[in-house]
């Protein structure tokens, strides 16, 4: 009896865990958008008022997860390279067109005068702002459907082998 109680509770974690991680692609994107927003903001005030070289800019804030790699592979290869597609790092929970916005994004940072790049980026923030409310709209609608999937397919296999 003890140990079939230990394989329930076992089964429970495993499958709540799964669901867990599968729902680890939307908290991922909903915390890059986030990044990415709070970065074109951050840039756009940065052009606006400071003006600092752009690795000194970037170098003065901390971001977290894929959006930070990204940053760090521009700054790796700032003025070295012509197409950012060919550096991006592969992130798996970016649509196609996203992963499109992003890299054209990074292709025109720091290219051009602040005005340009001031129309250019205020620009981009409406879609950034658009694919940040998108990201949220289904963390919330997916994430808690995964775990709370993941507790009911583990109750299903416990009563399977009760």
């Amino acid at each position: 009896m003890l140990i079939k109680i230990i394989v329930c509770l076992a089964i429970l974690i495993f499958t709540t865990t799964i669901g867990y991680l599968l729902a680890s692609k939307y908290r991922n994107r909903k915390l890059f958008f986030h990044q990415f927003c709070q970065f074109n903001e951050r840039f756009l005030r940065e052009i606006e008022y400071s003006k600092r070289p752009i690795k000194e800019f970037i170098q003065c804030y901390a971001y977290k997860g894929d959006f930070c790699e990204i940053l760090n592979k521009y700054l790796e290869k700032l003025g070295a390279f012509d197409d950012f597609l060919s550096i991006f790092p592969e992130i798996g929970y970016l649509e196609n067109e996203e992963m499109r916005v992003v890299c054209d994004y990074f292709n025109s940072l720091g290219k051009g005068d602040s005005y340009t790049q001031k129309s250019y980026f205020s620009t981009a923030s409406i879609q950034i702002e658009e694919y940040r409310k998108k990201s949220e709209s289904d963390y919330k609608r997916y994430a808690d459907l995964y775990v709370k999937l993941g507790v009911l397919f583990g109750l299903a296999i416990i009563i399977v082998i009760i």
